[in-house]
């Protein structure tokens, strides 16, 4: 028993023993003393367990959340991993645990992730920073990435059905090949590859499909849709 509790009992004691005095000097009865003093003892020791049991309880709890959201943090930090099987093995248990969608990964942190192939379908992704991570081939289906930094990410191949870009920033983002119908979602706060803003009548497949007439690759060395100019 820890000292605190010790305590704690000590106390209800004493206060029990005190009841049964006063109770029996008023009453001029020193015979039922011992039992009023029995009575407000067991009284005070249910107390004290009953009181430790809500007690211990509201403790464990406390302590189970800042496990939970100690592994949260872990998981996080592991699915910005730039080694693809960890970052990966991340984003599964954040899946399995319903983590993706309950609002987890609003804002979260994942510079140069490696990503590849990662299943994020309706993921909330607002305001995460994804910025030059590797996304090719992800499941990005109805994922909220609304205000999301994405300029230099590699999209390349990944399904973006439904995703909520408004106002993300895809500065020299690599869409090619990516899977991009007009109900994804976009608004005049959305940045486009090539920097400019998107538009109603903004044209998506010149940025993901190579055979377009005006197919669109950055002449920044360092984006991942790099294409010198002059070359096919």
């Amino acid at each position: 028993m820890s000292p605190v509790k010790v305590v704690v009992l000590a106390v209800l004691v004493g206060i029990g023993f005190w009841m049964a005095l006063v109770a029996a000097s008023l009453a001029d009865d020193c015979p039922g003393l011992f039992l009023n003093l029995g009575t407000e003892l067991m009284g005070g020791v249910a107390i004290y367990f009953i009181l430790d049991h809500v007690i211990g309880s509201r403790e464990r709890r406390e302590t189970e959340e800042r496990e939970l959201q100690a592994h949260k943090k872990d998981l996080i930090a592991r699915m910005s991993s730039r080694v693809h099987d960890v970052a990966i093995a991340a984003a599964e248990e954040l899946g399995r645990r319903g983590w993706l969608k309950d609002g987890t990964l609003k804002g979260v942190r994942l510079l140069d992730a490696r990503l590849e192939g990662v299943q994020l379908i309706e993921a909330k992704l607002q305001g995460a920073i994804l910025i030059n991570a590797s996304l090719q081939r992800a499941q990005l289906s109805f994922a909220d990435l609304q205000g999301a930094q994405l300029f230099l990410a590699d999209l390349q191949g990944a399904i973006l059905i439904g995703t909520n870009f408004k106002g993300a920033d895809l500065r020299e983002a690599n869409l090619e090949k990516a899977t991009l119908p007009l109900v994804a979602g976009f608004d005049e706060k959305t940045r486009l590859p090539d920097w400019a803003w998107w538009t109603p009548h903004t044209d998506m497949a010149r940025f993901t499909d190579p055979q377009h007439p005006q197919f669109w690759r950055s002449d920044v060395p360092i984006s991942p849709a790099y294409k010198p100019s002059g070359t096919e």
